[in-house]
């Protein structure tokens, strides 16, 4: 229930950025309600005040786990998709991003909608820094010839495309998925981390569908999909609608994420 107009003052465009996400160990009894607290009605709320102080564009960081959790072989989400959310952080990013669109459609503020895959860089937290970690430590990993292909966004093209978000007039109240435009399985990334770290990688083959039986066993599911599961992004839309090309050097990236 803030008032904003003090920070709002004078502004012509909000980039929000915040939300509650990355909660590994889950303490709320009632975490959907916490998510939406948080992800849906303070940013919607957000979205309000901007209007009413006369902001021009609201630009919203959502998150592609709004399209889905994973994509079928050589199939990818694209941005004109119906919304399939999994979990409760995906429904409360979408239902901000159904709050804000409504805002803006009645007010006039101008919206951009951006949903992103994992992004990494310098800094990088969660299960990317977990799996930097395991990498370094020169543990064993069961990923040898894995084949499935994930969509990552550096938070190089993350900026680049925030960038042209803030500066291109004409693109208004539209959608947007991001990524690097070079999807990579697991066994390919744990390689790069290991290169650019100046370890070597042990893979080695365990059957993938022991390792989503122990997976169910341990309520470990949402990590086997994440490690095993495709999840491609289609940025062709993207690509055409800002005139932008991504900075496809991903070693280099990741040997930010690594230092």
């Amino acid at each position: 229930n803030e008032d904003f107009s003090s920070s709002l003052s004078d502004i012509d465009i909000v980039l929000h950025v915040a939300a509650r996400a990355h909660v590994l160990k889950e303490n709320e009894n009632d975490p959907l309600s916490t998510y939406r607290k948080i992800n849906t009605h303070a940013s919607i709320h957000l979205a309000e005040e901007a209007a009413k102080n006369g902001v021009k564009r609201f630009i919203f960081i959502s998150s592609i786990k709004v399209n889905g959790e994973t994509t079928k072989d050589h199939t990818k989400f694209t941005y004109d998709q119906e919304p399939n959310p999994q979990d409760d952080y995906a429904l409360s990013k979408l239902e901000a991003e159904r709050g804000i669109k409504e805002v803006c459609l009645r007010t006039g503020m101008e919206f951009i909608i951006i949903r992103l895959p994992l992004v990494y860089g310098e800094g990088v937290k969660a299960n990317f820094q977990s799996l930097i970690s395991i990498v370094k430590k020169g543990i064993p990993l069961p990923f040898y010839n894995l084949r499935n292909k994930r969509s990552f966004l550096s938070i190089e093209n993350l900026i680049s495309i925030l960038y042209l978000c803030l500066t291109k007039e004409e693109v208004k109240n539209i959608t947007l998925l991001a990524s690097d435009d070079r999807d990579l399985s697991t066994s390919e990334l744990v390689e790069i981390i290991g290169k650019v770290a100046d370890k070597k990688v042990l893979n080695f083959y365990f059957p993938p569908i022991l390792i989503l039986f122990f997976s169910k066993l341990l309520s470990k599911e949402s990590l086997y999909q994440r490690l095993y599961g495709n999840l491609q992004v289609d940025i062709e839309y993207t690509k055409i609608t800002l005139a932008w090309k991504p900075n496809r050097n991903i070693e280099d990236f990741i040997k930010d994420s690594v230092r």
